[in-house]
């Protein structure tokens, strides 16, 4: 009896029910960082490979600045032409190093005149050399930048140097009745655009 009871209580004792439940742990989802989203690339401008389309459109925008120009300097309208430039280039010819500059030329000495303000750079400077330009061609820097340039003219002896003459012929010089007849291309304005409006910036 002793034994069979024995053998009652060893049997009714489960041995899970010693043994402590170890859970497993719960993974913790890791946040995967998002992918950054895309930089829009900055569209490539070649100066070298201008399309005809942004050629035309630039050049009669320019052109129509220029006109104005042309009639608020004959017109000696400081103030219009002032609203033209931008501020780094009003900056720059208020700038008492440049205004010295101006006056030192051989141009104003001759005429005896001291350049002081950028009042007196216009009257004595602009309105003399801007007030009948036209464009001819426009040469770009950037997309919003473009160089405005007038071909002119010019005469003078033929160079003794055949090769020399040849060159120049080759450029598109003509001898006409013993005098050389060249072309230059001369850049009168920079221009640089800035919300949709063109200012003079040299």
């Amino acid at each position: 009896m002793l034994l069979s009871l024995i053998l009652a209580l060893s049997c009714g004792t489960s041995p899970e029910a010693d043994v402590e439940s170890i859970q497993e742990p719960v993974p913790v989802p890791v946040p995967v960082p998002a992918e950054p989203a895309p930089v829009p690339q900055a569209r490539s401008f070649d100066p070298a490979n201008v399309s005809k389309d942004i050629y035309d459109a630039t050049k009669a925008e320019v052109e129509q600045l220029v006109e104005k120009l042309n009639v608020i300097i004959a017109a000696r309208d400081y103030d219009a032409w002032l609203s033209y430039l931008s501020d780094e280039y009003f900056e720059e010819i208020s700038s008492p190093a440049f205004l010295k500059q101006v006056s030192d030329s051989d141009f104003m000495k001759i005429q005896r005149k001291v350049i002081r303000t950028p009042r007196d750079y216009f009257i004595n400077v602009v309105v003399p050399s801007r007030s009948n330009n036209r464009v001819d061609d426009i040469s770009f820097i950037t997309e919003y930048n473009v160089r405005v340039i007038q071909i002119n003219q010019r005469r003078r002896r033929p160079p003794a140097d055949s090769n020399e003459l040849a060159r120049v012929q080759a450029e598109g010089a003509e001898v006409r009745d013993g005098w050389l007849y060249e072309n230059s291309r001369e850049i009168y304005y920079e221009l640089e655009k800035t919300q949709d409006e063109w200012k003079i910036v040299t």
